[in-house]
C-alpha cells in the first residue's frame, strides 16, 4: 500500500472531526483504504453501530443491513481535506486502524451514493 496523505474524517451531520488519519490506499482493491488513526475522536455511538454493523455481516444477518447502513449515513462522513464521502468504514480499534471505500460497493459495480 502506498502512503498518500494525511486527512481528517469529517461528520457532516455536526461538522466535527471525528479522526486525524494517515491514509493509504489498497492497491488492489477499487476505492479501498486502510488507514492509521492518529487521533481517534469517533463518538461511543458511532462505533457501536459500526460493530453491529460488522457483527451482522459475519453472522450474515442480511435483515438488519439496510437499518445500520442508514444510521452510519446519518453521520454522513468525508475524507474531509480532499471532500469525499466514506462508505462501510470499519475501525480496529486495537490496532488504531480504519477502513472504507470511497465509493458504496454494489453488486452492480461501486456507486457514488449509498443505492
Amino acid at each position: 500500500m502506498e502512503k498518500n496523505i494525511k486527512d481528517h474524517i469529517l461528520s457532516k451531520r455536526n461538522n466535527k472531526i471525528l479522526a486525524f488519519i494517515d491514509v493509504y490506499k489498497d492497491s488492489k482493491i477499487p476505492f479501498l483504504y486502510s488507514d492509521k488513526i492518529v487521533q481517534n475522536n469517533f463518538p461511543k455511538e458511532l462505533v457501536l453501530i459500526l460493530d453491529n454493523y460488522v457483527n451482522a455481516v459475519n453472522d450474515l444477518t442480511f435483515s438488519i443491513f439496510d437499518e445500520i447502513k442508514e444510521e452510519i449515513n446519518k453521520y454522513d462522513l468525508y475524507l474531509d481535506n480532499r471532500n469525499i464521502k466514506i462508505f462501510l468504514p470499519y475501525i480496529d480499534e486495537e490496532n488504531q486502524e480504519i477502513f472504507f471505500y470511497t465509493k458504496y460497493p454494489s453488486s452492480s459495480g461501486f456507486l457514488d451514493d449509498y443505492p
